[in-house]
């Protein structure tokens, strides 16, 4: 009889505000869960988007997932989730101290020392990749061994005389086909309406303003393009999945790699609709046309600034006018593109500020959907290392920008909040930098998405 020693859970909450909520399927955590099995570590699993109830962010909802004689608890979250899973970790540890609390995921990664330092409730937090880790750690944890998780690589964790330890990190999986199929027999599939798939990790790029490579690695590793058909044809086959997301920080990094994949999906007479994420320096035209013949619908492009100089900042690596060329290609192959702007950046000044608005009113012209967004101050990222002394604690700054608003947040719960007020630089994604003309661009935006709502 199998026997649950712990419990993962992934901490995401849908925006009930949308008439159709997006339940994305959390690949992440099934992956974890399919090498605990594999080890047979048998593991309970909560996908909290669905046992969120009308006070999404009472920890009591999470304290009620909890059986009292579990070993061990897991919570994988992203950066906005993170002062939830510290209020989550909290009551749990009140009620439930024998309970060893593991953090993993995005968004605990870049703070790890730091959330330990501050929250005794907190055990361990797991940097980075997670396969390998929770296994050895699970197994040391359940066969009863001291809490010297010295041996243990990839981990900071607090040893039994409080001591915080940050172990070594852990070496990137490089043949992620050594990968067992995730755990889809954990979860309901029929209730999930947004299914993606990274078919490689990490990214070689150094943008600025991005922490990815402070949490896969500026080395790529990549699933086989036979593994990546076998993936698909099982969702698509067994469990009748016909539309799905390629998540890789940049899937067409590898235009060869591109082709070989949409020939496998022909191959394999697998009939996907697909969209995916791509830098404008690594299209073409024919590449284009060719995923538009095997599925692709749609195309994400961080084009980010409308001005080549902050671009240079930033260390994208490309120029508006390769953006604009691209945009043009991906219409002609009859694709949707996504185009994604940031703004607020602490070295723009107001000139540049007001191209990124043009471009963004341009390419929505021509037929784009398009994002524009307040720079987020990503704690794993180069301009935090510059910048993150100077983080913007204005509530008006806060509260009127969807992706780093408190405002949501604190219609629940005000103590989360206060928590996050409490502590800027553990929640930094929170905030954005302070400068200059941070008001005059926040008035003008706020002016813009009324007269331009998105």
């Amino acid at each position: 009889m199998k026997h649950n020693t712990g419990t993962l859970i992934n901490l995401f909450i849908p925006n009930r505000k949308t008439s159709r909520p997006l339940h994305p399927l959390p690949m992440g955590c099934l992956s974890l869960l399919a090498v605990l099995e594999k080890n047979r570590l048998f593991t309970k699993f909560y996908d909290y988007q669905f046992y969120a109830k009308r006070n999404p962010f009472d920890p009591a909802n999470i304290v009620a997932l909890v059986e009292p004689n579990l070993q061990w608890l897991g919570i994988s979250c992203l950066n906005d989730m993170l002062p939830f899973a510290c209020l989550a970790a909290d009551g749990v540890k009140k009620i439930y101290p024998h309970i060893t609390i593991i953090l993993g995921g995005p968004g605990p990664t870049p703070v790890a020392e730091e959330l330990l330092k501050t929250f005794s409730f907190i055990d361990v937090v797991v940097r980075g990749e997670g396969e390998e880790t929770i296994v050895e750690l699970v197994k040391q944890i359940v066969e009863g061994k001291s809490r010297d998780f010295s041996n243990i690589k990839g981990i900071v964790y607090r040893a039994r005389t409080g001591e915080i330890i940050s172990n070594p990190p852990r070496p990137r999986i490089k043949d992620l086909n050594t990968l067992p199929l995730p755990a889809f027999s954990k979860v309901d599939l029929h209730r999930y309406n947004s299914f993606s798939f990274m078919t490689t990790r990490g990214c070689p790029f150094r943008c600025a303003f991005c922490e990815v490579g402070n949490i896969w690695g500026q080395n790529v590793y990549r699933y086989s393009v036979t593994k990546v058909g076998e993936i698909l044809e099982y969702l698509y086959r067994e469990h009748h999945i016909e539309k799905i997301s390629f998540d890789d920080d940049n899937f067409v990094l590898d235009r060869n790699r591109v082709h070989s994949i949409c020939n496998e999906l022909g191959k394999r007479n697998i009939k996907l609709t697909w969209n995916c994420l791509a830098r404008v320096d690594a299209i073409s035209l024919p590449l284009l046309k060719k995923m538009k013949e095997y599925g692709c619908e749609g195309i994400f492009y961080g084009i980010e600034s409308g001005d080549n100089s902050v671009l240079s900042q930033i260390k994208s690596n490309v120029t508006v006018e390769q953006s604009v060329a691209v945009v043009y290609d991906t219409l002609e192959a009859q694709l949707n593109p996504t185009v994604s702007f940031i703004w607020g950046f602490p070295f723009e000044n107001i000139n540049q500020f007001y191209k990124t608005l043009f471009l963004t009113i341009f390419f929505r012209l021509l037929g784009c959907q398009e994002r524009i967004a307040l720079l987020s101050s990503c704690r794993g990222s180069p301009l935090y290392k510059k910048f993150g002394k100077k983080l913007c604690t204005d509530r008006t700054i806060m509260e009127t920008n969807p992706n780093v608003s408190i405002k949501p947040i604190g219609k629940y719960n005000y103590q989360l909040v206060d928590l996050i007020l409490q502590y800027p630089q553990l929640f930094s994604s929170f905030y954005t930098y302070e400068h200059k003309d941070l008001r005059i661009k926040n008035e003008i935006m706020q002016k813009f998405m009324r007269w331009w709502p998105g």
